[in-house]
Formats: structure tokens, sequence, C-alpha cells
């Protein structure tokens, strides 16, 4: 059954696919030979390099790596991915309990309608995020390690440092954590890891991407973070992104 889910692994594809047409630059052809090699999401483009973008797409006349920098393809990948995990959020979760408008009552001698509008708003966030850590652990173990055999599931625990971030106690965010693996003989980074969901503000803040599995090599991994504040009204949001390359990590 290891060998069986290590080798699923290796074509690891994401969860949905984004339009990244939408991206200026990328057009059917572009995205048709990112699709062949497992690029797929606007997160995947947000943690590549111009040179890696480039290599995906090798053979088609005049995009280089110079002109991706000048389309800025990451910038506007990040803020697609940000929107795109906005939107979802506000579809998918109901607000907290914390952030809901408790019913008004009028106090003795003043009407109903002479109450002034409650307004429930939460602060920009301000500051930088920085992800301080990348830990590999065996599945159902708690040392962490640089090496694995490559028919054993291990888990990726990122922490989330905040103490820089300027923001209301208790604001929750909704968050997306993927993680990236990198051969070092050359390949793309591909997906081996992605999860979800709603975390409390915290100075430091720790998120698990359970069961990653990769085949024979050496490699690097990037964890990109993307979280968003959550309100009770539809609002424009400043996402924070905070990304980290791993140690060396062994598969044998």
């Amino acid at each position: 059954m290891s060998k069986e889910r290590s080798e699923t692994s290796r074509s690891v594809e994401p969860p949905a696919s984004n339009d990244l047409k939408h991206i200026n630059g990328i057009g059917p052809v572009v995205e048709h030979r990112l699709h062949g090699v497992d690029i797929y999401t606007y997160a995947q483009l947000a943690v590549l390099s111009p040179a890696d973008i480039a290599a995906a797409v090798d053979g088609l006349a005049g995009l280089s790596a110079e002109r991706i920098i000048k389309q800025n393809w990451i910038g506007q990948a990040r803020k697609l991915a940000s929107k795109s995990i906005s939107s979802k959020t506000q579809e998918e979760v109901e607000a907290p309990a914390e952030l809901l408008v408790p019913p008004v009552v009028a106090p003795p001698g003043l009407k109903e309608d002479q109450i002034p509008p409650q307004v429930v708003a939460i602060s920009e966030p301000i500051g930088v995020p920085r992800l301080s850590r990348i830990e590999t652990v065996l599945a159902g173990a708690h040392t962490p390690q640089n090496f694995f055999a490559h028919d054993q599931p291990f888990n990726g625990h990122l922490t989330l440092d905040l103490s820089n971030v300027r923001i209301p106690d208790d604001t929750q965010f909704s968050y997306r954590a993927s993680i990236y693996s990198k051969n070092l003989e050359g390949r793309l980074r591909q997906g081996v890891g992605e999860t979800s969901g709603i975390v409390t503000f915290t100075h430091k803040v720790t998120i698990s991407v359970e069961g990653l599995a990769l085949p024979k090599g050496t490699y690097r991994l990037k964890a990109m973070v993307i979280l968003n504040p959550m309100t009770t009204e539809p609002t424009p949001q400043s996402s924070l992104v905070a990304s980290k390359e791993s140690d060396l990590l062994l598969i044998y």
C-alpha cells in the first residue's frame, strides 16, 4: 500500500485548476505547455522563478525569463492566488461567531429608529509575516528529520511568525498552505501537498500538511502560505504572503 501511494505522488495534480490565461502574457499555447508539466494554479506559478517558467515552456519563440520578469507573471500570479482564496472563503465559510453583530436593543426612552447603526470592521493588517521554519516529520512520529525512504509518507510542519503583523487580537484568518518539491537534478517544482483552513491570530501559528511522499532523489521543499483576514462583509482585503525553502531533503 505504501508503494502505491508513493508512485501516485509522483504526478500529484492540484485539487483545482485556475485559468492561467488571466495572467497578462499567457495565452492558450503557453497555458497548455504549463499544464504539460503539472502547473495548473496561480499558487504554483507564484513560487516558481522566471528561469523555471521559461524552462517549462522551452521552445516557444520569444518567451524568455526576461520577458516573464518584464510582464511580472509572478506578481500577477500572487495577486490572483490571493483573490482566489478570498473568494472561496466567502463562499464556503460562515462568519465566525465573534464577528457577528448582536441584536440591538433600544435603551429606555429611546426608539429603535433613533439608535445609530452599528458597524463592525477589521483593520487592515500592517506588517510582514515570516515563515520561520519548515520541518519534515515521518507520519506518526514527532522528531523532525531530513531523510526518508521513498515509500515513507511524511508530514510537513510550517511555523508562521506573525509577531511583526499589527492587527487586533483574536482576528481570524483563512489560509492556504502549499508545499512544492524541486529535485536538485534540475527538474521543475512539483506540488506535493496543500491544505487550507482557519486560524486565530497569534504571534506564532503552526500549520501541518500531511501525507507527502517523493521518489528517490535529493530535494529542496518550498512552502507558501497565503492568509486573508475574515470579515462579515465582502470587502477588499490585503493578503499576507510568506514563503520559505527547506534544507536539503534526501529520499533514498
